[in-house]
């Protein structure tokens, strides 16, 4: 498993591409033909297949896997903090126990995906808490995917820092990021890539229906951005 010493310099390199994994939870959710959330509970109760899951990309080559819990939060899992707690946790020790089984140097992203302004209170202190739960595990290095607020971004991001100025954070936006987040010079990642599915069909867990993808082998995520300057 690689440290965050060298992850911001290799992430920053012009002429190398830095290449994460497809998001579990919805490869999981294609394989299995289940509900996304359902991938987020796989880390509990379908665990193996979560872990192979990971290994299987990382064994495709990739630099980077981000843990399977795009979804983890209260307002999706319909449950209380701990639940979430129970669900962050795992995810990030599955991820660890992926690369330990790969044995190859890759590095791991904590991965928190929008969560949704509902009466369950302000998302920015469930940021802080789903945060401080991966700070427990670890964790150097977040992944914050599919956020449509620039402002939010930039406090979550904020809080990570706030942990250890050394963590890397990256985003990706639902959509191309207002004129807050640019002007705040944050930088486009013109080298970061995602491989998808069809990288590693031939794996035993991928199902027949899934042969016929039609999905690019490549896809660049255009709207990632680092808040590392």
């Amino acid at each position: 498993m690689r440290s965050h010493d060298n992850l911001k310099k290799q992430i920053l390199l012009k002429d190398t591409a830095f290449i994460f994994d497809e998001l579990i939870g919805g490869v999981y959710s294609k394989i299995k033909n289940v509900p996304p959330i359902r991938s987020e509970i796989a880390n509990v109760n379908d665990t193996e297949a979560i872990i192979n899951l990971h290994k299987k990309f990382i064994e495709a080559g990739v630099h980077a896997i981000r843990t399977n819990s795009l979804m983890v939060n209260q307002a999706n899992l319909k449950n209380g903090f701990n639940a979430v707690s129970g669900f962050a946790s795992i995810s990030y020790k599955n991820a660890e126990d992926a690369v330990k089984a790969a044995n190859m140097p890759v590095y791991i992203f904590a991965c928190i995906g929008e969560i949704p302004d509902t009466t369950l209170g302000a998302p920015l202190g469930e940021y802080k808490n789903i945060i401080d739960v991966f700070d427990d595990c670890g964790a150097y290095a977040y992944f914050l995917e599919g956020f449509k607020s620039a402002q939010m971004t930039s406090d979550v991001s904020d809080y990570i820092r706030s942990k250890s100025k050394k963590n890397v954070v990256l985003a990706r936006f639902d959509g191309k990021p207002d004129k807050y987040y640019i002007a705040s010079r944050k930088r486009s990642l013109k080298n970061v890539f995602q491989i998808d599915l069809s990288f590693i069909k031939n794996s035993e867990l991928i199902e027949n229906e899934l042969e016929n993808s039609t999905s690019d082998i490549h896809s660049e995520a255009k709207y990632i951005f680092t808040p590392i300057q």
